[in-house]
């Protein structure tokens, strides 16, 4: 019987909990009565109506001890009055919200609901709002009124007398609660709206200590969504205009962190007009999760995209976009920017991008593109795109960082003018303390390219230490299908370092390539790096402008701005302050530029002139087979070469060339040499080289060093000028000058050389014409400089000889010339010829200084000097022939010519050790002086000419005519002996 009567109530008592759930959701929503006039409850099914609560104003009060909803209930707030702009829920009995359900206003009108509860809120997977304003859900403390006072759920007041809007979030605890979104709700009647929503144009706000959106969705089509969290004490300011709410957040107040996680987390403001998306945190860390914001139709103007951290934030696997046009879907109208700012910033595997249309469907208007603010930023395999595929502009692409920009790893940062679009975009700056781009496959890269009808500003980079390149690359292009012309790309540092990379801009088309203009202390390329403005068609090239303290290219990298079309190729202008360094080569020729160099070549079918390369700098050196190459291997004309220097060092295959290997004539060159040019040996590898990889990847004349201006090949053209004007110019080890031409008219060689020309060990100067049989008429060489020297037997030639042609000029003028003699060529001796095996010989002209002996010479006054008196007397002895005497000794005797150097047979000795002994042994004797011996005055009457090409003035005195080097005789006191 008492287990009947047991069970029997165990049975009703689950009955009547399962008939009355209403009562358990009552236990959840359970207002207070901390306001005049508190609220009500009324169970409706599975929905609660709440009513009642006090009216201020344009304000309803609502306030409940708990207030949560279950799954599949709605807590309904139904606004009695259409004055009612806002209705305010605050929840003061210390436990968290939890809703499962959904939020719902009903009733006259379309207010803003505002939940408070400090001490949390949670919106489960199923929760959704229904409300007809703005939703505000809040862990803040109070909710302030301007200066009536604060509606507070920490310790409740009476807000009877607060009737103005809501104008601030007051908080005051140390450590504030969480608000976390989990809903993925999907409405039946909007299927593309899921998670918590609002209408269109309205806000949804969520405040609190931290904000979590863990796989949830939020959604406020054109309208605004902000995400704050605050730790710390003070107040987050409440703008409202009608619907539109707004927070401003003071620059001292702590923030807490937010993180949109887990999956399939969606932030949507997106739609046909309006649209901002604001998150303002501490930390922020968004993962596998969407951020969309943009226009998805035709409309007006959408916000923007901001993120907002003190802190750090962290983006990975995940997409930020705010667009013009989507997905399939055209769009008219403008759109705001993406605007990130942090103390550091991490995007991986992500998509940030603000363009006008896409790649599968068109726009129409504006974007702000992106802009991120940050103390570091560090990109990998991760996109960021302001570019336009449509018909509008972009503001492109600022990164501001006060310390270091990585891009790494596959990373792209694109501001471009796609195919078909017509529009310019404001390209890609980058201002940092240091910039690094890396990848591991070559693809991490920065462009502004155009394809469409339109320009982009290029790409700008400043950093106060370094910019280095890894496998990567920075683009500023003009294609084929573009009607407008390249950008400027400009890089600013203190270091640049490029390895296996590349900086270009490019045209293919009929426009022009833009400048390259850099400027750094410390530049250095290797392997195969690439500086250079290529262009194709009817393209021309833009100027590479480089200013910096040290510039180093090896190992196969290069600078150049060749043409391979109908313009003229782009210049070259390197201002080094100290050096100027071009070594080696790349040990792999697949890549076009296989030696380390400056070009400024024509290649292919091109017609246009090379470009000129100017270089002003301490000191040049050109080692190891590298180049600097203005020539021609087209139809067009090589460059120009100038170069100002204190030193030019070309060694071991170094060369400057503006030779010409078609039908186009060769460039000049011209170097200006403060001190030393020095030409010097060959490139051991060079042939081994062009026997395996061919002539199209060596761009060398030869093996050996020098300064190339000739023509090579067949063809009939004429080579180019070459002056040096230095202190000193030394060639060794065939070390060459060169204007010959195999056909064409030799060009002219010009040095001025302060000091000395050697020539050693098979070193040439030619200006040679006809060297394949041929006519064409030897060039002119010209050597001005005080020591011309050939070592004799080196086989160290000038020549400017022809074969049909007149054989060239040779003119030097020196004040001496060693181991050198104009003759025919012959292969033993050091050689000067100017011939013509078929034609008219040159001529070689030698100039030498010569002595006037006359020169300075003045007649002799009337009255003449007694010149005797004017000489010390010897009075060493009585007889002449003893008088000081001049005696050349050894086995060679006098030289030939005084301006010849000696014999080797030449000896010296002093002798005059000997004789102070054999006079020490001698008797001492003295002589007295004559008094009574006199010699008359005589006049000079004649002159002679002695030994040391003096003249002396003579008179015809005893004894000088037969010994004119000895001193006139002359009267000299007899000495008596020492008694």
């Amino acid at each position: 019987m008492k287990n009947y009567i047991f069970n029997s109530c165990l049975v009703s008592g689950i009955i009547w909990c399962c008939l009355t759930p209403i009562n358990v959701t009552q236990a959840q929503i359970i207002p207070d009565t901390t306001i005049p006039k508190s609220s009500v409850v009324t169970p409706n099914n599975m929905t609660w109506e709440i009513t009642a609560g006090t009216v201020a104003g344009n304000n309803l009060f609502h306030s409940f001890q708990k207030f949560s909803i279950p799954e599949m209930h709605t807590a309904d707030f139904i606004n009695p009055s259409a004055n009612i702009q806002n209705i305010l829920v605050r929840v003061t009995g210390g436990s968290r919200s939890d809703i499962f359900g959904t939020l719902k206003t009903s009733g006259i009108g379309s207010p803003n609901l505002f939940l408070l509860n400090p001490y949390g809120i949670l919106f489960g997977s199923n929760a959704s709002l229904n409300v007809g304003g703005s939703f505000v859900a809040t862990t803040a403390n109070a909710i302030a009124f301007g200066n009536q006072g604060s509606f507070s759920a920490s310790v409740p007041n009476n807000p009877a007398l607060l009737t103005v809007n809501p104008s601030a979030f007051l908080f005051n605890q140390i450590i504030g609660s969480s608000i976390t979104n989990k809903s993925t709700y999907q409405n039946p009647s909007i299927p593309s709206v899921i998670g918590l929503s609002v209408p269109n144009g309205q806000s949804l706000l969520l405040l609190g200590g931290s904000v979590t959106i863990e796989g949830g969705h939020l959604s406020a089509p054109s309208g605004r969504i902000e995400l704050g969290a605050v730790t710390g004490q003070g107040s987050v300011e409440l703008n409202t205009n009608n619907q539109n709410l707004r927070l401003n957040y003071p620059q001292n107040l702590t923030r807490g962190d937010i993180s949109i996680i887990n999956g399939s987390a969606n932030v949507n403001v997106s739609s046909n007009s309006g649209g901002s998306l604001i998150i303002n945190g501490r930390n922020i860390e968004i993962t596998r999760s969407q951020l969309t914001g943009g226009l998805t139709d035709n409309g007006t103007q959408a916000g923007d995209i901001i993120i907002d951290a003190t802190e750090r934030i962290n983006i990975t696997e995940s997409n930020i976009t705010n667009n013009l046009g989507g997905f399939f879907t055209s769009a008219t109208g403008n759109t705001g920017g993406i605007d990130i700012k942090a103390r550091s910033l991490f995007l991986n595997d992500s998509f940030i991008n603000s363009d006008v249309g896409n790649i599968f469907s068109s726009a129409t208007g504006n974007t702000d593109g992106i802009h991120i603010q940050a103390g570091s930023v560090l990109l990998n395999n991760t996109t960021l795109s302001a570019s336009t595929y449509g018909t509008g502009n972009t503001s492109g692409i600022l990164i501001e960082a006060s310390r270091a920009v990585s891009i790494g790893n596959n990373s792209v940062i694109s501001s471009d003018i796609n195919s078909g679009a017509i529009g310019n975009t404001g390209g890609v700056q980058i201002l940092a303390d240091s910039v690094s781009l890396s990848s591991t496959n070559g693809n991490s890269r920065l462009t502004a390219i155009s394809s469409g009808q339109g320009n982009t500003n290029g790409v700008l980079i400043k950093a106060n230490n370094s910019v280095v390149l890894t496998n990567s690359s920075i683009s500023t292009t003009a294609t084929q299908e573009s009607t407008g012309n390249a950008s400027t790309l400009n890089i600013q540092a203190r270091d640049i370092f490029l390895d296996a990379s590349s900086l270009d801009s490019s045209a293919f088309n009929t426009g022009v390539s833009g400048n390259i203009i850099i400027k750094a202390q410390n530049i250095f390329l290797k392997n195969r790096s690439f500086i250079g403005t290529p262009v194709d068609g009817m393209a021309s090239p833009g100027l590479i402008d480089i200013n910096t303290r040290n510039l180093t290219l090896t190992n196969g990298a290069a600078i150049s701005s060749a043409t391979t079309g109908s313009r003229n190729g782009g210049n070259i202008q390197i201002n080094a302050t100290d050096s100027v360094r071009l070594v080696g080569f790349s040990p792999d020729p697949k890549f076009r530029f296989y030696t380390s160099g400056l070009f400024t070549d024509t290649v292919g079918n091109a017609i246009g002139k090379a470009g000129n390369i100017d270089i002003t700098t301490r000191s040049l050196q050109i080692t190891d087979g590298a180049l600097v190459s203005a020539s021609s291997g087209s139809a067009g004309t090589g460059g120009n070469i100038n170069i100002i220097a204190d030193t030019v060092d070309l060694n071991n295959g170094g060369q400057i060339l503006t030779s010409a290997s078609n039908i186009g004539n060769a460039g000049n060159i011209t170097i200006e040499a403060k001190n030393r040019v020095s030409i010097a040996g060959s490139d051991p590898t060079f042939a081994a080289r062009l026997a395996e990889f061919g002539s199209d990847s060596i761009n060398n004349d030869g093996a050996n060093s020098g300064l190339f201006a000739r023509v090579r090949g067949r063809e009939r053209a004429s080579a180019g000028d070459i002056t040096v004007n230095a202190r000193s110019l030394l060639l060794n080890e065939q070390g060459t000058i060169t204007t010959g031409t195999t056909a064409g008219e030799g060009g002219n060689i010009n040095l001025n050389v302060r000091d000395i020309v050697l020539l050693r060990n098979g070193s040439s100067i030619s200006a040679n014409a006809g060297t394949a049989n041929a006519g064409g008429n030897g060039g002119n060489i010209n050597i001005n400089t005080i020591f011309l020297i050939a070592v004799s037997g080196e086989n160290s030639d000038i020549s400017a000889n022809a074969f049909n042609g007149r054989g060239g000029r040779v003119d030097i003028t020196a004040q001496s010339i060693f181991g050198i003699t104009p003759r025919f060529r012959d292969t033993r001796f050091s050689d000067i010829t100017a011939s013509s095996q078929l034609g008219v010989n040159g001529e070689v002209t030698i100039t030498t200084p010569e002595v006037d002996p006359i020169q300075g010479l003045s007649e002799l006054p009337a009255t003449v000097v007694d010149s005797s008196t004017l000489l010390a007397a010897d009075c060493s002895k009585d007889d002449e022939n003893d008088n000081s005497q001049f005696i050349v000794t050894g086995r060679g005797g006098l030289p030939d010519n005084p301006y010849e150097v000696l014999g080797n047979d030449v000896l010296w000795s002093d002798t005059r050790g000997r004789e102070i002994i054999a006079r020490r042994n001698q008797p001492v004797t003295t002589k007295s002086p004559s008094v009574n011996k006199t010699v008359a005055i005589v006049p000079a009457n004649g002159w002679v000419f002695n030994g040391a090409g003096e003249v002396t003035l003579i008179s015809d005195v005893s004894g000088t005519a037969d010994n004119p080097l000895k001193s006139n005789a002359y009267a000299c006191p007899k000495a008596t002996a020492m008694k």
